[in-house]
């Protein structure tokens, strides 16, 4: 008596190959998702240095507005330290930013003092404007300005 072994399935001659459209597909496919997320990391890495930025050249801006409180603003003593004479219309500070090497991030601080009261009421308001660039991977350079501004009523 004979006795055969069951066909298993497994044999080198019952395995299937993928055909070369389906290995295509599936590299395109990775391709696409390795591309997207590459993308994404770069422009995730982007926008956290340019919130970076943008949020030293806002203390930058503020800055100069607690400088303008900090200043003596008297008529009954007649010391009016808070005028535009006594404050550079611009001046041009280096952006608090971790920068590798010697690569300083410049930003323009822009001083504009108005009176705004009567004369029963003096009343003046400061703006400083924080201008600086960054560079955007697909623009280029971009100017970008963080403002801030104040009233002010003399010392009392």
């Amino acid at each position: 008596m004979k006795t055969t072994l069951p066909a298993r399935s497994h044999d080198l001659a019952d395995r299937q190959a993928f055909t070369l459209a389906e290995v295509a597909v599936s590299l395109g496919i990775s391709g696409i998702l390795i591309t997207a997320m590459v993308t994404g990391l770069t422009q995730t890495a982007q926008q956290s240095e340019w919130s970076g930025c943008n949020l030293a050249a806002q203390n930058l801006a503020q800055s100069g507005i607690e400088q303008y409180r900090a200043a003596k603003w008297d008529p009954a003593a007649s010391a009016d330290f808070c005028t535009q004479a006594f404050f550079p219309p611009v001046t041009t500070n280096i952006l608090d930013v971790p920068v590798v090497g010697n690569n300083f991030m410049y930003a323009t601080n822009t001083w504009t003092i108005t009176d705004v009261g009567t004369a029963s009421y003096p009343l003046r308001m400061v703006r400083v404007d924080c201008t600086w660039r960054f560079n955007v991977l697909s623009f280029g350079s971009v100017i970008f300005t963080n403002t801030a501004a104040t009233l002010r009523a003399p010392d009392q």
